[in-house]
């Protein structure tokens, strides 16, 4: 474990949240003390992982029925512990909505801007 890799994992919110977090840990050395090994990430639609090495002893964290919300822990070369932060709120149907549509928005001024810049268009603006 250690290293430069990195991964960057997107989930499509708010239809899908991170509910669960495995993986393994073990001292690096003999007499040494544990440190995460591997992480797999578990949303309510996939699973991401893993990433790292799968020795050592396993682990499981699932939310119950909430969702993780943030992640904190310690490292150096290595990580050493990882904790997190859980809602047991779901965000209201209003504001699922609301996200849906200002996403659906987002996609639609980019294609058109698109559109737009193709018929040398200087661009515009709009909203609602």
């Amino acid at each position: 474990m250690g290293g430069i890799k990195s991964a960057q994992i997107k989930l499509q919110f708010p239809e899908e949240i991170l509910i669960g977090v495995s993986g393994y840990f073990c001292p690096m050395v003999y007499g040494g003390f544990p440190v995460i090994q591997s992480l797999s990430f578990k949303s309510n639609r996939r699973t991401f992982g893993p990433f790292g090495m799968e020795k050592g002893t396993p682990f499981k964290f699932f939310t119950n029925g909430g969702h993780i919300v943030s992640f904190y822990g310690r490292s150096g070369w290595v990580l050493d512990s990882i904790g997190f932060r859980v809602s047991t709120h779901k965000p209201s149907l209003f504001r699922r909505i609301q996200m849906m549509i200002k996403k659906l928005n987002h996609h639609s001024i980019e294609e058109d801007e698109e559109h737009h810049k193709a018929k040398g268009s200087k661009g515009y603006s709009w909203g609602f």
